[in-house]
């Protein structure tokens, strides 16, 4: 049980080799490997998993890790949990302009269509 998301982290690539050994690691553990590569950096997606960034400390390591590189357009982590669509709690970093225009998008609607027959 526990809240799942879907998460997207895409990274530029030297930025990714700045990372320690447990941070990636960590990225290995989470996304398993890159959905996508390009000469710019590369792209992790991970769906329904439990993101628990501020209780796992493989998750804080990584984040701290993160913020260490002082490069917050380097890299950009979206987060999107169906149970809260609208948190962007775990959303970190900058990299808005990223090769694959990751960008979490929120709706609700109600559609209803007129009966046929209706009197």
């Amino acid at each position: 049980m526990g809240i799942r998301s879907d998460v997207i982290l895409c990274i530029r690539n030297e930025a990714y080799r700045r990372l320690s050994k447990a941070s990636t690691d960590t990225i290995e553990e989470y996304f398993c490997e890159y959905s996508e590569r390009t000469a710019e950096g590369l792209l992790f997606e991970a769906s329904d998993v439990k993101w628990y960034e501020d209780s796992y400390p493989a998750l804080i390591a990584l984040y701290k890790d993160l913020e260490d590189l002082g490069l917050p357009d380097d890299f950009l982590i979206v987060v999107a949990t169906p149970e809260y669509p609208n948190t962007d709690d775990g959303d970190f970093g900058c990299w808005d302009d990223n090769p694959w225009g990751v960008r979490k998008i929120v709706s609700c609607c109600l559609e209803w269509y007129g009966a046929e027959n209706s009197i």
